[in-house]
């Protein structure tokens, strides 16, 4: 086989390669791509749940919160007069 042959089959196989790396860094620039809108949207939903520690374990805390947030009706004050 002739040296140019070989030159010319190595440049194919290169080229295929290079088709195939390309079409890697595609797919690694999606998935890069889709794994920040996820972090993203993790990052957001941890901001806007309720922490743990603010909800009550028994039902006696739960009456102690309801109550604290009620209220109290003010007496002898007109509002709309």
């Amino acid at each position: 086989m002739s040296i140019n042959r070989q030159y010319d089959r190595l440049g194919e196989r290169l080229t295929s390669y290079q088709r195939e790396l390309l079409s890697v860094q595609v797919n690694v620039t999606q998935f890069l791509d889709d794994f920040h809108e996820h972090l993203h949207w993790l990052d957001v939903i941890d901001t806007s749940v309720v922490p743990l520690s603010d909800f009550t374990n028994s039902s006696n805390e739960a009456k102690a919160k309801v109550q604290e947030q009620q209220v109290s009706p003010i007496i002898g004050t007109d509002f709309y007069g």
